[in-house]
């Protein structure tokens, strides 16, 4: 199946759901471009092309030149060799302060000159399996006005720092948290 959604305009919905009901089905190319979401819900946008979670392949999810804005959930997406290029996020999450602004389950994902203003969520992205990029990102404010957190505005688990590159991104506060964070294993020893 290859899904593209242009041009449209989303109210207080979102869009694309839960991805495939059965793990044997999958979207190949799901694709979201040039699209504009207010008021979200909690949810927020969700881009999946496979029922599955793991860290090997899955089919390519793009979502490019989008806006989302005062919404209750920003993006989530599953997809081997995502792109997310070229969208705006501003003024999510302030009421149900959700973990990610972009919450990643895939691997090889290019996020790439996007824009992330004052957002509520604890987190900017989430880098959950390896070989994520990160550059040319503007984050102000990443979880304005909320509680001190555990979490970064690039968070990466330990299995996802393989291939990670985070570089040329401008963060600007005023919040407390922190550029980057490399979560270890318990085991991991100090060299």
């Amino acid at each position: 199946h290859r899904i593209h959604v242009r041009d449209l305009y989303f109210y207080g919905t979102s869009c694309c759901g839960a991805g495939p009901a059965y793990n044997s089905l999958q979207s190949t190319d799901l694709r979201l471009t040039r699209s504009r979401f207010l008021y979200a819900p909690v949810d927020g946008i969700r881009l999946k092309s496979t029922k599955q979670t793991k860290r090997g392949g899955t089919p390519y999810v793009k979502f490019e030149n989008n806006t989302a804005e005062f919404g209750e959930g920003a993006l989530y997406y599953k997809g081997t060799g995502a792109r997310i290029l070229g969208n705006y996020f501003a003024f999510n999450s302030f009421e149900q302060r959700t973990a990610y602004t972009l919450n990643n389950m895939a691997q090889r994902s290019v996020v790439a000159h996007n824009t992330l203003l004052y957002n509520g969520d604890k987190a900017g992205h989430y880098s959950w399996a390896r070989g994520n990029i990160h550059h040319h990102n503007l984050v102000i404010g990443q979880d304005f006005l909320g509680p001190q957190f555990d979490a970064a505005v690039f968070h990466a688990l330990t299995g996802a720092q393989e291939g990670l590159v985070i570089e040329y991104n401008w963060v600007l506060g005023p919040s407390l948290v922190s550029f980057a964070r490399l979560d270890t294993a318990q085991s991991t020893q100090p060299d």
